[in-house]
């Protein structure tokens, strides 16, 4: 189990029992990680620009996983959305 605590604010996150639990300003939520992943990929499509298809991107390599950088041969990585579509329903 790990846990964030600054303040009043509260994460724990029990990957035993596959919960989260969200404690802020004395109230406290209990999500499954499942949800909570969810909560993320919700707040991520709220507050992320939208760039149109076609963009490039350069990926900032020092946020990839060390497996994910053995796929990239060039020290500049680069993406294009191609297509886009919502997992949540």
């Amino acid at each position: 189990m790990s846990t964030i605590q600054q303040l009043e604010q509260v994460l724990i996150f029990d990957f035993n029992k596959g919960e989260v639990i969200i404690t802020r300003l004395g109230e406290t939520q209990l999500f499954s990680t499942s949800e909570f992943v969810r909560l993320l990929g919700l707040i991520d499509k709220i507050y992320t620009e939208i760039l149109p298809l076609g963009s490039v991107i350069q990926i900032n390599r020092e946020k990839l996983p060390k497996d994910a950088l053995e796929d990239f041969i060039e020290e500049n990585a680069y993406l294009c959305i191609n297509y886009r579509t919502t997992g949540i329903n």
